[in-house]
């Protein structure tokens, strides 16, 4: 079967699921890349969580994409792009993990 035919006949039944989850779900994504093509994918889905979403990010985010239901933390200062090395070491991932836990979401 053509892949975009089975597109096309489940995309209502992914949007009903989607819209439905989106309502009740809280969820917390966590960007440590101030990139704008990073945000907007990012805030592509995060807008959809009307039950509300959180953002963990840097302080040089782009606000732009997202809407004001996202809740945004910015503990970090950074302004690379995350692909170096020693962009996030192991002090960050504790400071990171530790900011969630302090959301009470659960990490996994």
């Amino acid at each position: 079967m053509n892949a975009e035919k089975t597109d096309q006949r489940t995309q209502p039944i992914r949007d009903h699921l989607y819209a439905s989850v989106s309502q009740h779900l809280n969820v917390t994504y966590v960007l440590l890349s101030p990139t704008f093509g990073m945000h907007q994918y990012t805030a592509d889905y995060a807008n959809r969580f009307t039950a509300g979403a959180t953002l963990i990010t840097t302080t040089t985010y782009p606000a732009t994409p997202y809407l004001d239901h996202v809740k945004v933390h910015t503990p970090i200062a950074t302004h690379n792009t995350g692909f170096r090395p020693n962009a996030i070491g192991p002090f960050l991932r504790l400071f990171v993990r530790d900011r969630v836990e302090n959301l009470n979401v659960s990490m996994f």
